[in-house]
Parts: structure tokens; sequence; C-alpha cells
């Protein structure tokens, strides 16, 4: 990178945004559509004379695009991101830009990648990482189940298109398929869950909640002084003061965490 990651994490407003999910811009590409918004997003951001972007996992939509496709149809909005000095963190749908990591040369791309970001700031330790970390199926190390579901989600996108009507109002067909389907793995997790004594004790201990956030609560346990910030759910969250998920920008809403210079952190809604 031209500057210095650590003098810049002393003396900045961090921007955290996730789940952009760059793709071809064909009906498998939920961001197509949302582009505008974001070139706003990132003209407000370019206003903070003192700012640093981090896109904290998945800018790039691997699993149902062409890497080059990619590539090619936003070639000029990466050419910003890099200009901005934005840091890329990896998430599991563009998890294969993990091996460049460890390749003994520099470019552009490569040199603002990173698998996760730690800094402190007045006292406060705070993780930004994707967040498929807690999510067994989505591990760097276990992928295949996420894969088919994304690559089931791309077919029926080209068949219906990307935005479906529900009764909340209009959804992105990917966002619509990935609830059902998290539905779905939830039933059947209670139904294990009530099979399996050490899953009927998490239930007793911490009520019916879904594997991933428990994942999280004893990540908390384990590390109480340290505030995550994720993405990955596609769900914009707090929970206390210790998480904070800064959703997707490639549905109808979209938001940031921002971690001012005093360590203050909060989900905002852009408007």
């Amino acid at each position: 990178m031209n500057f210095n990651l650590n003098e810049k994490l002393l003396e900045s407003n961090v921007y955290v945004i996730s789940d952009v999910h760059l793709g071809d811009r064909t009906n498998k590409d939920n961001f197509n559509q949302y582009e505008h918004r974001f070139i706003k997003f990132l003209d407000f951001v370019e206003k903070d004379p003192n700012y640093l972007l981090v896109i904290n996992g998945d800018l790039f939509e691997f699993w149902q695009c062409q890497h080059g496709a990619i590539f090619k149809e936003y070639y000029d909005l990466l050419k910003r991101l890099i200009n901005m000095n934005s840091v890329l963190i990896i998430g599991n749908h563009d998890i294969d830009l993990l091996d460049l990591l460890d390749l003994p040369v520099t470019f552009p791309l490569k040199d603002r990648l990173c698998y996760e970001l730690s800094f402190m700031r007045n006292g406060n330790i705070f993780r930004i990482c994707h967040g498929h970390e807690f999510d067994k199926y989505n591990t760097a190390q276990n992928v295949l189940f996420g894969k088919i579901g994304a690559l089931f989600a791309a077919w029926v996108e080209m068949k219906v298109g990307t935005r479906i009507i529900t009764p909340r109002g209009e959804k992105s067909t990917e966002g619509v398929l990935d609830m059902i389907l998290r539905k779905c793995a939830f039933f059947f997790a209670n139904i294990y869950n009530s099979l399996n004594p050490t899953a009927r004790q998490r239930l007793k201990d911490h009520g019916n909640i879904d594997e991933y956030e428990y994942n999280l609560i004893q990540y908390n346990k384990a590390n109480p002084r340290l505030k995550l910030v994720c993405g990955h759910t596609h769900e914009s969250k707090t929970i206390a003061d210790w998480y904070f998920n800064c959703g997707s920008w490639q549905e109808s809403e979209a938001h940031y965490v921002i971690i001012d210079k005093i360590g203050k952190a909060e989900v905002i809604k852009f408007m």
C-alpha cells in the first residue's frame, strides 16, 4: 500500500462495509442496480478528510460469476477503490483471493488484501473479519455447502430475475432463497438439538438461537474485551456493545459501520 496502514488506523474514521458481491451485470448480479448508490457512498466517504475504507469481505461474487467478467465490468469502480487506498478483507465468496497473500510479488489489488484486521483504539480492541469464520458451512476449509447454495440461487436468478415481490416488499431473489434455506436448516437443526444432549444443554442455556449466533456468543465469552465487526449474514445488526454487522450492499437497504477516532462504533443506514 502507498500509505502506512498502522498510522492510518490511528488517525482515521474507519468506515466498514461488506458483501458488495460485484458480479457480471447479468441477472446473477444483485449489485448492478445499486451501483449508483454505492458511488454516492464513496463520494460521502471521501468528504471526510480522515477516512479509511474497509471492505469486509465478499467484494466479489466469484461463486456465481467468471472472475474475468467481474474485473472487466467493474474495472472503473475497482480502480477507484484502489485509488482510495481501500483495505480489502477476504470473505467466503471471494476466498479464491486467499492464495494471493502468499505470492512474493506486489500489484495494486494484492497490496490491499488481508484476511482480517485488528487494532486498538482508546482502549477498545477491534477485530474486523468477514464473519464466515463462525459459520461451519462457509469456513475457508469448508465452502462446498455455501457454493452449492450460491450456484442454485444463480440458476433461479437467471430464470426469474434478481428481485422478488414479497409480503414485506421487494427483496433480492438470492436473499429470499438464502432466508428459506436458513429457516429450513434451522428447523432441522432444532430437531437434531432436541435429540442431542449437548445441543439440548445449549438450548437450555441460551434459548432458541441459531448456531451462528451461538458461536458468536461463545467467542465473546472467550474474548470479552474484543469488539467484532462482521458481515456475511447480509443482516445489519448490533449485539450489546461488542458485535457490529454492516449488512449487505446488494439489497434495497445498505448499512455501514463507522469506528470514530475515540473508539465508538455504530451501525448506520446509508440514505
